[in-house]
């Protein structure tokens, strides 16, 4: 498995698809890592929101992308997540 450093330095593409294809075998922690190393890495911040929608937990996943959104305004990946997720919250009260 790669290393959080590893996957900054890869541009986060291999590493996401990994755990994004293996959602089972995802583990949050490694994204929270990248974090330590860089807050302002708004793809983990992303990828922690599409982990936390696919366990269930939409308030987890509200405020990873709202963080993703909030420090890079022009990611449209992670407004388009937010959106999408915030859609599926109200359809579901």
């Amino acid at each position: 498995m790669a290393s959080p450093a590893a996957a900054i330095g890869r541009g986060d593409k291999h590493y996401s698809r990994w755990y994004l294809d293996k959602s089972r075998y995802c583990r949050i922690d490694h994204y929270l890592q990248v974090l330590r190393i860089r807050p302002d890495y708004a793809r983990a911040h992303n990828n922690i929101g599409i982990i936390h929608t696919r366990t269930g937990d939409i308030a987890g996943a509200i405020a990873s992308f709202r963080e993703a959104v909030r420090i890079d305004p022009d990611y449209d990946l992670a407004r388009k997540n937010l959106e999408w997720v915030l859609l599926m919250h109200q359809k579901r009260q």
